[in-house]
């Protein structure tokens, strides 16, 4: 709980100084019974600017609702970008302006999942941070960055380079 409180002091003092927050939940079930768990969540989502959830954790924080229904508010209310990732499905996504992106996944020889969600949040924030390519580009980078990390064997492995992520592109049909 002292690591939770200190994460939660940090976060509470970058927000006040301006700085954005991301946010990969990445739910575990085993602490979901935990109410300081649950509430520390909630806490730091609504300090979130960017916010990356996989399809369990939204399936899990926001138990039968649809994309819309639990992104939309959150959107309305503080963040900028609502991100789901869906694994070997895609993603979906929708900025504050209420723009909504759904992208099929790149159909790739999978050798290792581990990772992926890091390099596709790495990519995403990283270059929303840098200011230079639109909404849509960022997405379709950070989800070419998420089936590029499956190829290799490894967590570290699969993150690419930014140049390898748009050769990987220019190579799709």
């Amino acid at each position: 709980e002292s690591m939770c409180a200190a994460t939660l002091q940090v976060c509470s003092a970058l927000h006040e100084a301006g700085v954005k927050i991301s946010f990969d939940p990445n739910v575990r079930k085993e602490l979901m019974g935990n109410a300081g768990y649950l509430a520390a969540v909630d806490e730091i989502m609504s300090l979130t600017s960017i916010f990356l959830p996989s399809e369990d954790d939204a399936a899990a924080l926001f138990p039968g609702k649809s994309f819309a229904e639990f992104a939309t508010p959150l959107l309305a209310a503080h963040m900028d970008y609502f991100v789901l990732k869906k694994g070997d499905h895609g993603c979906e996504a929708m900025d504050k302006t209420g723009q909504r992106l759904r992208l099929p996944p790149h159909k790739v020889e999978a050798l290792d999942p581990t990772g992926a969600g890091d390099s596709f949040c790495a990519t995403f924030v990283t270059l929303t941070a840098g200011g230079q390519l639109s909404f849509p580009d960022v997405l379709s980078r950070a989800n070419a960055a998420g089936a590029l990390a499956v190829t290799k064997l490894g967590p570290m492995e699969g993150s690419g380079t930014l140049a390898e992520i748009e050769k990987f592109l220019a190579s799709r049909p």
